[in-house]
């Protein structure tokens, strides 16, 4: 690239190239400009928080972005999780506008070449940013080869354009590339070969914005009838839906050859987003529009309604699968340890592109481009969906109660309802357990305690993360005190609890951060004699016998192998643990599976831990490598292992069966589902008893029937209303076939409580 710098109006060098000194006082006082206390300064401040997370993110090396440094004075560090997605931002809007420009290029190209063999000269383009901000995607096209024909206009508020040209002006010379000959027209407007910016409130386009182009254009070159790219990056949700229609509206009917993309905010009506639309407009940027388009089928509705010809719609999880492939993901690891899984499919869910063309065959052959096939699970990954098909205004989930799934049973199983599930609180519970990543919770008899009930019993888990000052690990076992004694409990999160009988447990796993993965054991002994005076905790690692050890990891799946006969408090003889995959130390998906042989202590050894890696002996469809499953026990042999997700950060519905021996294991995939993919949801294996008052159907033949609950959990798929919040069980017999002789049962319907 040949870079050239903007040099005010003729060919003087600004007065900052001649002093230094000058020039940084002039771009550290930029932003005072846009003090004051009105909702529109406040919304043009949100340019200034956006451009310094995506300075983060190019800083950190996720984005290559040349020209940001000359808008951010000074670098702040922001977390992975917004490092991560404000990269998917800057990609998703780079890629979508330069992918359309060469469609364009290839389609009227053709065009015009059929028409005029003689004419070869590629077609005129145009690129609209409304609300651009910093935004620097023009900076980074312009010389490029295979865009010389592309002409860039930047709209947005007259402050915001006119910050931009002074900071613009104050850089070294040769740092844009725009021609040293370009005009600053009263210091708030740019106008260059193939580049102006212009100063407009985007609440007057519909009758301004045309002669402003026109006007700012260099050789008045501006027509409405070049094949041209509008679009408007997180802008259109802080306008009221007047202004919003009127912008949509205005594209449709003004540009006939034309597509518009929206970049904006959703679903504001749950926890996250809630929190979202509560933290702008405390700035005083609310968003005004969010509540009455909340989602992609309103968006698109809207945008039809305002006379576009074709629309399609794209959440962020479609985006983030379609331009982050295994290769991409590994690049991101490689710069900065990341597992804020939750809150990034959170974070995917409340963002969404909509993609409106004035021209339906346009629209069709540009969305057509991008499809591709990948593997089974998903095999369109074309990052646009048509909502209107789906009628989906969750964010395009397909719904399950009208969904055949090829491969198992039909979906439309988990939908009928079984009596609902009690959630009334426990009338003797004294504490609620606050956080996540604490490793699951067991429960601890209270019958050795003279205070306690002889059918009480106290929770137990340890570890995990707390937010309410800020988010931090434990280290403790809530409730209690420490023996002083034993060691130091460390802070651990996404490890393993695992309760052996006998006031004992297991902590397997575990990380601190990302990068610092454990596979470490340790003995947890809880001595509740004295409760509710004191609760003691005897606290050890143990040391494997023998050299085999898995590597460390953490959000694995591991469960006690026990059958409903075992004694929950019986610890006379061994006990195995079964665990699989997990995450690594350098962020990788596992695949391995182990068993853990705990011997308890005697009156001549204290107890031990052994470890054997188990080979697994797969069937026609393979369990790939999975963290966040969850897994139960069904006896001392077998454990069934659900959802979870892959190294893609893709989640899965499927139940996998594995029957373990000694050496391995041997796994078969089950036909029946989970309801929505997900993971890190919760997965018991309850007996629930037929032919009560709280049922609602006669499915269920057999009294004292073995169920599998599965509940909540992340997804990396859109949300419907209650997939993640609804209680969803099957009985045992549909998972595992062999069991229906066992239990003298006919093969049941799934159910919903």
């Amino acid at each position: 690239m040949e870079p050239h710098s903007i040099i005010a109006s003729g060919a003087t060098p600004p007065e900052a190239q001649k002093n230094p000194a000058k020039v940084t006082k002039k771009a550290s006082n930029v932003s005072k400009t846009l003090q004051g206390t009105s909702v529109d300064s406040q919304v043009q401040h949100t340019n200034d928080d956006s451009v310094v997370s995506k300075r983060s993110a190019g800083r950190m090396g996720y984005a290559s972005d040349d020209y940001l440094r000359y808008f951010v004075r000074k670098v702040a560090r922001r977390s992975p999780l917004i490092n991560r997605g404000y990269y998917l931002r800057i990609l998703a809007m780079t890629r979508l506008v330069e992918d359309t420009l060469r469609h364009f290029h290839a389609v009227f190209s053709n065009a015009s070449s059929s028409a005029t063999p003689a004419a070869a000269s590629p077609p005129r383009l145009q690129v609209i940013s409304l609300g651009a901000g910093f935004d620097t995607l023009a900076a980074r096209c312009y010389d490029m080869k295979e865009f010389q024909h592309v002409h860039w206009y930047e709209v947005d508020f007259p402050e915001v354009i006119r910050n931009k040209t002074q900071l613009m002006c104050a850089a070294p010379m040769s740092s844009f590339p725009f021609h040293a000959t370009a005009t600053v027209r009263d210091g708030k407007e740019v106008v260059a070969d193939r580049y102006s910016a212009v100063g407009l409130d985007l609440r007057n386009t519909s009758t301004e914005l045309i002669s402003l182009l026109k006007n700012s254009s260099a050789g008045g070159d501006f027509s409405v009838e070049a094949p041209t790219v509008v679009y408007a990056e997180c802008v259109m949700q802080y306008m009221d839906t007047d202004c919003s229609d009127a912008i949509v509206k205005w594209v449709a009917s003004t540009f006939p050859r034309a597509v518009f993309y929206a970049y904006d905010q959703l679903h504001p009506s749950d926890s996250f987003g809630h929190t979202m639309t509560t933290s702008l407009k405390s700035k005083q940027s609310p968003l005004l529009g969010v509540h009455a388009l909340s989602g992609g089928l309103a968006l698109c509705q809207r945008a039809l309604r305002e006379g576009m010809s074709f629309v399609r719609f794209s959440n962020f999880y479609k985006m983030s699968r379609f331009l982050f492939d295994d290769a991409e993901l590994a690049r991101h690891d490689a710069i900065e340890s990341f597992d804020e899984m939750e809150e990034w499919c959170e974070m995917c869910e409340h963002y969404g592109i909509l993609l409106g063309a004035t021209d339906t065959a346009l629209g069709a052959s540009l969305t057509s481009s991008w499809r591709k096939t990948t593997n089974a699970e998903d095999n369109d990954l074309s990052p646009f969906q048509d909502y209107l098909v789906t009628n989906d205004d969750s964010g395009g989930g397909v719904s399950t109660s009208s969904t055949s799934d090829a491969e198992g049973s039909t979906l439309a199983m988990l939908r009928p309802q079984l009596g609902p599930l009690s959630t009334a609180q426990w009338p003797t519970g004294r504490c609620a357990i606050e956080g996540w990543g604490f490793g699951g919770i067991e429960t601890l008899s209270m019958r050795t305690s003279a205070a306690a009930s002889s059918h009480d019993a106290v929770f137990v888990a340890f570890g995990g993360l707390l937010s309410a000052k800020g988010i931090f690990r434990v280290r403790m076992v809530p409730g209690n005190g420490t023996n002083q004694k034993s060691l130091p409990l460390p802070a651990l999160v996404f490890h393993t609890l695992h309760a052996l009988g006998n006031n004992m447990f297991l902590v397997i796993g575990g990380r601190t951060n990302p990068a610092e993965a454990s596979n470490k054991v340790y003995e947890l002994q809880v001595d509740v004699t004295e409760y509710p005076t004191s609760v003691t905790c005897t606290w050890s690692e143990k040391s494997p016998v023998g050299d085999a050890a898995p590597i460390g990891r953490y959000r694995h799946a591991a469960v006690v192998l026990r059958d409903k006969t075992t004694v929950h408090d019986d610890l006379a003889h061994r006990q195995r643990v079964f665990l699989y995959g997990g995450r690594g130390a350098d962020g990788s998906t596992l695949g391995d599976a182990w068993s853990l042989e705990y011997q308890p202590a005697s009156t001549s050894s204290p107890s031990s831990v052994s470890w054997t890696e188990l080979r697994l002996q797969q069937g026609v469809e393979q369990m790939p490598p999975l963290h966040s499953s969850a897994v139960v026990a069904v006896d001392r042999n077998t454990v069934l292992v659900s959802g979870g997700a892959s190294s893609l950060h893709e989640a899965t519905n499927r139940i996998w069966i594995i029957t373990i021996a000694e050496q391995h294991a041997i796994v078969k995939a089950s036909q029946t589902r989970i309801g929505a993919k997900r993971f890190s949801h919760a997965m018991v294996l309850v007996t629930r008893p037929t032919n009560s008052e709280s049922d609602t159907t006669a499915a269920v033949a057999a009294p004292e029937t073995p169920f599998l609950l599965v509940q909540g959990g992340s997804t990396t798929e859109p949300k419907l209303a209650d997939d993640l919040t609804d209680c969803w069980a099957c009985p045992l017999s549909s998972i595992i076939v062999s069991f229906d002789r066992l239990l003298g049962m006919s093969v049941v319907k799934h159910h919903r409580f």
